[in-house]
């Protein structure tokens, strides 16, 4: 390969792998970067000087525009930026409440957990969301695994499903450029509204997630062309988070070695005062 992942979880939000088992996942299958861009929250800090590897510091923030759920990928910003620190942790204030109403609601549906059991099931996590609920409904055996779960209770328009508050999408980006980063739309294809999609095009995106996991080279194609219509980088990602996704594979999905390149001198110019 000559490209990196830019878009996977790690245990620190909704995945299964350590950020030391992606990187060295990444290495074997050959990748010569990655980003672990958890859930709101950046907490997933590795050594980023490995001239060998490059790893650039990614986060994926949970926004809204016009009532569509939309995720923004922050690449390359300051590690110790203030602003985008008390920016998350206000999210994960707010991620918490909604996770308790959602419990609430699963124990009134009769299937009795707690949030203590949500954080004990996962005690590494900086970020929680639904899939930790999920994984606590696996194991109480209320169902048989956490697609189920989204499927039948807690997936949106589900019984009980609890939409929380989220992030303006123009939020997301000004606290990622706060920060010095790059801001980039993450999974473009998954917005079904063609007037949300041209709203969120003429926002001050840096980048668009052209390439992604499981979806056609026909629509692969159709947002590299909007990138570059667009004046954006486009990037590539798997969205892998392991067993929480079995049918997508770390590294299915790449950004090209020009594009790494570029995000990486970007990061550097913003941490030299910490090398």
């Amino acid at each position: 390969m000559t490209g990196a992942d830019l878009h996977c979880h790690s245990i620190h939000s909704d995945g299964v792998h350590t950020p030391d088992e992606l990187i060295s996942m990444a290495k074997e299958k050959g990748l010569i970067g990655l980003s672990i861009t958890d859930h709101d929250t950046f907490s997933t800090h590795q050594s980023f000087f490995d001239r060998d590897f490059l790893l650039i510091p990614g986060i994926e923030i949970s926004a809204e525009c016009v009532g569509q759920s939309v995720h923004v990928l922050g690449y390359a910003y300051d590690l110790y930026s203030k602003t985008l620190d008390e920016f998350c942790r206000f999210h994960q204030a707010r991620r918490v409440k909604r996770n308790q109403a959602i419990i609430e609601n699963l124990v009134e549906m009769g299937m009795p957990i707690s949030w203590e059991e949500v954080k004990e099931l996962s005690p590494e996590a900086s970020s929680y969301g639904r899939p930790h609920i999920a994984r606590v409904l696996v194991k109480k055996g209320y169902v048989p695994d956490v697609a189920t779960a989204f499927k039948r209770f807690i997936g949106e328009g589900k019984p009980a499903y609890i939409s929380g508050d989220r992030w303006r999408v123009e939020e997301a980006i000004h606290a990622v450029h706060e920060a010095g980063g790059k801001a980039v739309l993450a999974h473009p294809h998954l917005i079904k509204q063609r007037s949300i999609v041209r709203k969120l095009l003429s926002l001050p995106f840096d980048g668009l997630e052209a390439y992604y996991s499981l979806m056609p080279k026909s629509e692969n194609e159709r947002w590299r062309q909007e990138a570059e219509e667009h004046g954006f980088f486009a990037t590539g990602g798997s969205d892998f988070h392991g067993t929480l996704k079995p049918a997508v594979h770390l590294g299915s999905s790449f950004t090209s070695f020009e594009t790494v390149q570029m995000l990486y001198r970007h990061f550097l110019q913003h941490v030299k005062r910490a090398v």
